[in-house]
This record gives C-alpha cells, structure tokens and sequence, in this order.
C-alpha cells in the first residue's frame, strides 16, 4: 500500500507551536526594545512624543509622553497641532500595534500577568472606561482647572516618576501629600489586577489606547484574518489577552496586535491601504 507524504497531525501541531512561541519571542524582544528605548537617559528628545504610555517625568526618559503633552497643550491654551499630528500619523501607520509591540507599561502588565495564580477574564464593558478618561481627565478636567488632571492619577507616572524622584531627590519629599498616597494606592491597584486579569489599564483606563484606537479599522499596518483559512474553532479568543474573537471583530478598537491569536495560520499582520478604504474610494468615484 503506498504510504501518504503528508506529514502526521502531530507534527503540524508541533511546528504551529515552535511559530507560536518564536513569534512570543520576538514579541518579548520588541517590547524590551521598547522599554529601553523610552529610558535611555543620556538621549534627550522630550520635545518629541512617543505613542507609548512613559512618562516624561521618569528620570530616564528619552520622550515625551503623548497624554502629559496634550494637558499641557490644553492647560497653556494653545492647539497642539505637532502633537496630534504625531498621535494622527501614528494611529494610520500602526493603529494600536504600539500597545502590543513597544509599550513599556503594557510590557509590565504583561509580566505581572504572567505570576502563576487564579486568572478572571475582564469584563467588557468596562473597555469604554479608557473613553470617559480620555473625554474627562484628559480633555474636559484639565481644560476647567488649568492643570494636568489625569497625570494626578495615572499609575504610569507614579512608577516611573512619582517613586524614583523622592528617592534620588530627598528635597522632594517634603511635596509628598495625600495625593501621592492615592496615586501610590492607584499604582497598587493596577499591579494587583493586571496579575489577575490581562492588561487591566490598557483595557479600561489607558486614554492613549483610546486615542488610538480609532484608527485599528484603517490602518496601514493591521490585524486580518484570512477567510478562507479560518476554521471559527474559537482557539483564537481564548488567547487574545484583549477578550477579541477575530474573526467577527476584525479591526476591534481593544486589537493591540500582539498576533497571540495567530492559529492554524488564519491570522496575518497585512501591510498596505486596508480594503475597506480602497471600497469607499470605489464607492465615491462611482457615486462620482
């Protein structure tokens, strides 16, 4: 009888796993990359913001952070025309891609996530939240009282800026107040929930994630499964850190792209001008 040359299940399973975690490997690397490069201390660009949360007050920083910047815009009372041009570019380019690859504090809940316990899965509802803190703390708040309102909360700031200075600088702990403790209580928060669920803050606090995230339908660099490879077993859900099935939320605004639901090869990272803009355009020029 002849034999079939088709290789056996198991060893296409096999190989599946070895793309898998080369691919969470190099994942790793570019989100360490992306810790390194925002802290390099002895490179100065604070004038340039960066679509990653890092605060611009740590010590190390390299860049500017994009939420801090867009206060400061709106509390000085001028357009922040340069910076939302970043922001814009950046979201056509790689819509929320940076939260997946390079964000340092998405890489930290990352690893906090990874402390063996008992995981929950994170409402969904509660993924609007980064709206209401991107429309009031960042936005609304600050223009009102003239002062940086989210940055008075935001747990990045105080990991990276609000805990090292009194440290390096004992001038500054005279300035410690109430606030400080309910930012470090905050920070406390977020640490203990991203170890119980997946990436708690990008999820329901992050307003750069929501600014964002507007553009993960159209952008140049995205997230796209492949139709007609896509079995719809459901294996890509329970990996997605962000709660997505792919297959009926492609180009949902939570996608960072970490490509975790990459399954029996029915996902890709597709460069180029997206179909639905290229269907519009037909749509338009006909109307036309």
């Amino acid at each position: 009888m002849r034999k079939s040359s088709a290789p056996p299940v198991s060893g296409l399973g096999n190989k599946r796993k070895y793309r898998y975690w080369g691919l969470e490997r190099l994942r790793f690397l570019s989100q360490l990359s992306g810790l390194v490069i925002t802290n390099l201390y002895l490179i100065h660009l604070r004038w340039l913001p960066f679509p990653v949360m890092n605060c611009y007050a740590c010590p190390l920083a390299t860049f500017a952070c994009p939420i801090g910047s867009l206060q400061y815009a709106i509390d000085a009372g001028f357009f922040p025309f340069y910076l939302l041009g970043v922001i814009f570019l950046s979201g056509l380019i790689f819509g929320r891609i940076t939260c997946g690859w390079l964000c340092p504090f998405g890489f930290i809940q990352d690893l906090l996530y990874k402390i063996p316990t008992r995981k929950f899965t994170f409402p969904r509802y509660l993924s609007y939240g980064k709206y209401f803190f991107l429309l009031i703390f960042v936005l609304l708040l600050p223009f009102l009282f003239r002062q940086p309102i989210f940055c008075k909360i935001c747990p990045v700031g105080t990991l990276e800026g609000g805990i090292p200075w009194p440290i390096i600088e004992p001038q500054f702990r005279s300035l410690i107040g109430w606030n400080y403790f309910l930012k470090i209580a905050i920070l406390v928060g977020i640490v203990v929930l991203s170890i119980l669920f997946s990436r708690p803050f990008c999820k329901a606090m992050c307003p750069l994630g929501a600014l964002l995230s507007f553009f993960n339908r159209f952008s140049f660099l995205r997230v796209e499964v492949k139709k007609e490879a896509c079995r719809r077993c459901a294996l890509c859900a329970k990996r997605c850190p962000q709660g997505i099935v792919i297959y009926e939320e492609e180009g949902h605004p939570d996608c960072i792209g970490c490509l975790k639901c990459k399954v029996f090869d029915a996902v890709e990272m597709k460069v180029g001008v997206p179909d639905k803009l290229l269907g519009l355009k037909k749509e338009v020029e006909r109307d036309g």
